[in-house]
């Protein structure tokens, strides 16, 4: 699950999905065909806040999702 990657760990995800070779192909044939679907891509990386509902999975026998580390 992605909220348990580090930092340094999704930028690298990121990087290694749009230098795909099969991604990048996939992308070009879609364009000649239908046009640009996007303006441009951009990576954001949203960072919990303490008001943030709990994820998938965090919530225990207390019912309360346990703190960030």
């Amino acid at each position: 699950m992605i909220h348990q990657l580090r930092i340094h760990e999704i930028f690298a995800a990121w990087r290694a999905f749009m230098g795909d070779q099969a991604w990048i192909a996939v992308k070009r044939q879609t364009t000649a065909q239908h046009g640009d679907l996007v303006g441009a891509i951009e990576d954001r990386t949203l960072r919990r806040t303490d008001y943030s509902p709990a994820m998938w999975g965090e919530i225990g026998e207390s019912g309360v999702a346990p703190p960030d580390p």
